[in-house]
């Protein structure tokens, strides 16, 4: 297997709280997250501010995988946990493209003041 990008991100908890609860905050919800993702976080800052932060690196760990810009829109990809280990639910053109990469995703997520993340994107060569 040969590591094809990774990508790193982190989120205050704080800002991302102070945009939830302020007027915008409904509006940052849907665009940034699923319906899933939102019933999942229950309303906690962090929940919130660890799915962003692992949305953003797995947009950077795709841009060094495909070799420059790729498109990827928040909705596009959902933070879910399969037996307790993060995972991503990609929309049908992401997976194509990831597809044609011949790529498998990674993701590690916490939050303790921060959310952070790591994603790795591997292939087999």
């Amino acid at each position: 297997m040969a590591i094809l990008g990774v990508g790193l991100d982190i989120s205050q908890v704080e800002r991302i709280g102070r945009i939830l609860s302020g007027p915008q905050g409904e509006r940052f919800a849907a665009r940034c997250f699923t319906e899933n993702e939102r019933g999942c976080c229950d309303g906690k800052a962090e929940r919130f501010a660890a799915r962003f932060a692992a949305k953003e690196a797995l947009y950077k760990a795709l841009c060094a995988a495909a070799g420059g810009p790729f498109e990827l829109r928040f909705q596009e990809a959902e933070v879910f946990h399969l037996n307790g280990v993060p995972k991503f639910r990609l929309a049908e053109r992401p997976a194509r493209a990831v597809a044609q990469l011949g790529a498998s995703i990674h993701l590690s997520m916490t939050h303790d003041g921060v959310g952070a993340a790591v994603v790795i994107v591997e292939a087999a060569r």
